[in-house]
This record gives C-alpha cells, structure tokens and sequence, in this order.
C-alpha cells in the first residue's frame, strides 16, 4: 500500500518543542501509513516551494509578512492539503505583545482562510483562536504536542515527608517571558520553616539577572544547561512552570512523566495539565505563590506524584490516536478550505 506523504515545513530546526513534537511521526503505528519529511522554509520567501507530496503541514506562525509565503504556497499547490499547526500564539501572548489587536485579528483571519484545517496545541488555544477569527471553535483540531524524553517514566516518584525538605524544580530558556525571576523573589520570601530549596536547570540572555536576583539565598541552585533531565527531574520532588504564556507547555508534561506534581500559572495549556496532579496559581502575585510555596506540604503530594505519573502513561498513545484520527478524517485529493464551510 502506497504510503501518504506529509511534508512538514519549518523556519527554524532550533525549535525544541516543535521538533521533538515531530519525532512521534517516527513511530511505526504512524510508519505503517504515512511517509513524513522535514523541510526547512524562510517566510520571507515571496515564492514558496512547489511540492510532491499529499499533505503540508506549516509549524511556524503566520503574520503580515509571512501571508505573501502562504499565498504562494496555496497557489502553487492548488490540489494538496495543507494544514496549519499552531504552536506559538495564544491569548497571553497577543496581550503582551500586540498593541494593535484589530489588526493582528485580521492578518489571522486571512491566514486561516488559507488552510484547509487547523490543530491547536491546547483547548485554551482553540477557544482563543476561535474568538479572535471568529471560527466555529469546531474547526480547530488540538492535538497536544509530544515530548519523547526517554527515561523520564523510570525515575523513582519522590518520597514526601513533613520533616523533609522539598525542592521545587524549573527549566528553561532564561527569558523574562518564563517567569524565574518571579518565582526566585518567591521562594526568597517564604518561611523559614517551609525548608524550600529550588534547583533551576537553563541558560539564556536572563541569566545573569537571575543570578544576582538570588545571591545570599543559599537554598538557590542553578543547574546550568540540563545534560540529562531525568537526572536533573530526579533531584526535584516538584516542578513549578511560572511562564507569562505558553500554549501549551511540556515542561509540565515532561514533569508528570517524571510523576512529579506540578506549579502552574493560569496561561494557556498549563491548567488544562493540573487537574489532579498540580496546583494553578497567578505565578506573577507575589503574595499568592508565596502562599502556595509554604502551604505545599498540606497538598496531597504523594497522590499528586502518583496521578502524574498515571496520566503520563496514556500520553503516546493518545497522541497517537488523536493524529491517526485527524489524518484519517484529512483524505488527500479534494481540496476544501475552511471559509467555504465556515463563517469567517
């Protein structure tokens, strides 16, 4: 049986969560059927490449320079599905980053009248991108992304004590946008006798800022670049994802892989991630993560660490299911863009 081609188009190979996302298409039950190859575009591009394929799928975001890219990708391959997958923009972001909504707002409905079908990586993204385009929310597929860290499910679950010292882990590229410096100044201000260390794994332009940020605060270490982050999960009884947006978030997937409880702040995907095993809270209210980090031990920890790790274990296999659905229900041939059957 000939195979389905999928043709996945990126602008930037350095994209950690997008290319470890596009390594579940490497699993045989994905194999078996369908053919995926990787190739890397600039947006910029006012001539986009003419393709042999059956399917595209686009994984970096649009804007009003990237529209004239899409445009020509749709007209020079009039009969082939193509497919956005949105991993970048969601509702927090627009609030921080665009002065001018009506006009973003619009540049998205133009984009979308492009694609024959949109994933998102998260119900809060979904829901967000249906307001903004103002889609039927039925449109927008989500399918979470994947994080093939191996090893992460062998770790030992955390034992959790009330004499015991608990250490709250965070990784990440050192942007302000992912909320260290926030949850540095937090865990400076809890009691004595909550015995919070807080071990923080990553680089990046912040570094130094955080540095001195938590100088004189010995229950402060930083990790550097993480080597291994089942050895570095492995040293951390929880993980604290205190990011401004995200719309999705694998750190705190790869944490419950970890079966380790989970510190979110209410952005995008993160809550979606809580339910039984982690706690929400507004990272950037000094006052209300303090009182989330000195009251941890009266969670239900050990259960949290459990329920994490639970959730986990169906993880492949959902996401495996959700993207042999879509394409299943994404035959290649007939050509339906999404403003033909959808008020846009």
């Amino acid at each position: 049986m000939k195979r389905t081609q999928i043709t996945h188009l990126l602008d930037d190979f350095a994209l950690g969560g997008v290319t470890k996302n596009l390594e579940l298409f490497q699993n045989p039950n994905l194999t078996a059927r369908y053919e995926s190859t990787i190739v890397e575009v600039d947006p910029k591009w006012s001539i986009a490449p003419k393709l042999n394929t059956d399917i595209i799928l686009v994984h970096f975001p649009p804007s009003w320079k990237v529209l004239a890219f899409l445009v020509s990708l749709r007209s020079r391959n009039p009969d082939i599905k193509i497919v956005w997958m949105e991993h970048s923009y969601n509702r927090e972001w627009e609030a921080l980053h665009v002065p001018v909504k009506s006009r973003f707002r619009a540049m998205l409905r133009c984009a979308v009248a492009l694609f024959d079908k949109v994933i998102c990586v998260s119900n809060a993204q979904a829901k967000w991108l249906s307001e903004v385009t103002q889609v039927n929310e039925s449109a927008f597929h989500v399918i979470n992304p994947w994080s093939n860290f191996t090893g992460l499910e062998q770790i030992a679950l955390p034992r959790f004590s009330a004499n015991r010292s608990l250490t709250i882990g965070a990784y990440g590229r050192f942007t302000k946008a992912k909320g260290f410096a926030e949850l540095i100044e937090a865990v400076k201000r809890t009691d004595n006798a909550s015995n919070i260390y807080l071990h923080i794994g990553g680089y990046g332009e912040q570094e130094e800022t955080l540095r001195a940020l938590a100088h004189g605060c010995p229950n402060i270490r930083f990790f550097g670049e993480i080597e291994s982050l089942p050895y570095f999960l492995s040293r951390c009884d929880v993980v604290a994802v205190p990011s401004h947006f995200e719309s999705f978030g694998l750190v705190a997937a790869e944490a419950k892989m970890a079966g380790r409880p989970i510190i979110v702040a209410p952005v995008g995907g993160l809550p979606e991630q809580a339910l039984n095993s982690g706690v929400v809270v507004d990272c950037r209210d000094q006052n209300s993560l303090v009182s989330v980090l000195n009251d941890l031990r009266r969670l239900p920890l050990t259960e949290m660490s459990h329920s994490a790790r639970q959730q986990a274990m169906t993880f492949e296999d959902q996401r495996l299911s959700d993207w042999l659905n879509f394409l299943h229900q994404t035959p290649v041939g007939a050509v339906t863009r999404l403003p033909k059957h959808l008020s846009v």
